[in-house]
């Protein structure tokens, strides 16, 4: 198995286990907790790939969109998203 395939699989099981957690807890919707399942599944991907820095960025989006579409505050919560994404960028390209 090369590296890539082993960290497709990797990220399937990350899948299904991130599905069974959202089962696990019945006081979560299936939706909007299934973003950062998604986010995590394809940062196991991306970190075969050695893109590291997208996996993560899109781990802090659809993780903090989850929570904005859970708490229903939308608006001003997508400024923070925005603003921990600009930082984590900033620091990546510094410490490059």
């Amino acid at each position: 198995m090369n590296k890539k395939n082993l960290f497709s699989t990797i990220s399937g099981g990350v899948f299904l286990i991130g599905i069974g957690f959202i089962f696990l807890f019945k006081s979560l919707t299936f939706w909007p907790w299934i973003l950062p399942v998604i986010a995590l599944t394809s940062l196991v991907k991306m970190i075969g790939s050695k893109k590291i820095f997208e996996g993560v960025n899109l781990l802090i989006w659809f993780t903090g969109l989850a929570f904005l579409f859970y708490f229903n505050i939308f608006w001003p919560g997508i400024l923070f998203i925005l603003g921990l994404s600009v930082i984590f960028s900033a620091i990546i390209k510094y410490n490059k």
